[in-house]
């Protein structure tokens, strides 16, 4: 679940509980639709999945190739760890 704020450059999406297969793949269709910087805002984020994370880099790589950029703010330690443990804490900020 998430919602979505927007701005002149940035979209960020405010996520809450947990990231996992079903949820992430919604999000990464309006990622990919859209031309805006991408911001995830884990501040309420419990769990995420491996999937979810396999997506984050995939999602990283494309963004790139259209000058656009994907970041994540506000994460928890939990979820921190499990970025840092999958070598993808290079998304925080």
């Amino acid at each position: 679940m998430f919602e979505i704020i927007e701005n002149d450059s940035d979209k960020i999406f405010l996520l809450k509980g947990d990231i996992n297969t079903f949820n992430i793949e919604s999000l990464d269709l309006l990622i990919e639709e859209d031309e805006h910087n991408i911001i995830l805002d884990f501040k309420d984020v419990s769990s995420i999945d491996s999937k979810a994370i396999s997506l984050l880099t995939h999602t990283k790589r494309k963004l790139l190739h259209t000058n656009r950029n994907l970041k994540v703010i506000n994460i928890s330690e939990s979820a921190y760890k499990i970025l840092v443990v999958a070598g993808i804490d290079f998304l925080m900020e």
